[in-house]
C-alpha cells in the first residue's frame, strides 16, 4: 500500500511504471482547400499514457491508498480508521481504562457521578471473533 504526500519523485515515477500504462487514441481533424467548403481530413494516433502519473500518486486523497499486488491489477482502496464508527468509539475508552489499570489508579476508574459513566458498547466474544476470522477455537 502506498500513501500520498511524499517528496521523492523517483519513487513515485517507479510506482507509476509498476502500475503500467494504457493506450489512448487521439483523433485530429484538419481541413484544406481554397474553396468555401474544403476537404475534411481525419487522422488517428495511438499513444501510451500512464494510468496514474507520479504527481497524481503524490496527491492521493486522505483515507485512500493504491494497493499493488504481485499478480493482480492495482486498485485504490478506501480506508477507514479503527476508531471510527460505533465499535471504534469503545477502543479509546478501553485503552484509557487499560492504562489506568496498569498504573494502579483503580480509584480513578470509578466515576464520581452517575452521569459521568460512559455508555459501553457490548464487545464481541473471543470465540465469535475467532470464528469470524476463520481461526480454530
Amino acid at each position: 500500500m502506498v500513501f500520498g504526500g511524499g517528496k521523492d519523485i523517483r519513487f513515485y515515477q517507479e510506482l507509476s511504471d509498476l502500475i503500467g500504462s494504457t493506450t489512448h487514441t487521439e483523433t485530429r481533424y484538419s481541413s484544406w482547400s481554397r474553396e468555401w467548403f474544403g476537404v475534411m481530413d481525419r487522422s488517428f494516433d495511438q499513444r501510451r499514457v500512464p494510468i496514474l502519473e507520479p504527481a497524481e500518486l503524490r496527491r492521493i486523497e486522505q483515507r485512500k491508498a493504491p494497493v499493488l499486488a504481485e499478480m493482480y491489477d492495482p486498485i485504490i482502496a478506501n480506508l477507514h480508521r479503527c476508531i471510527d464508527g460505533r465499535r471504534g468509539k469503545e477502543l479509546p475508552a478501553a485503552q484509557r481504562r487499560a492504562r489506568l489499570t496498569a498504573r494502579g489508579d483503580e480509584e480513578t476508574l470509578q466515576p464520581t457521578h452517575p452521569l459521568d459513566v460512559e455508555p459501553t458498547v457490548p464487545t464481541v466474544s473471543i470465540s465469535r471473533t475467532r470464528q469470524r476470522l476463520g481461526m480454530p477455537k
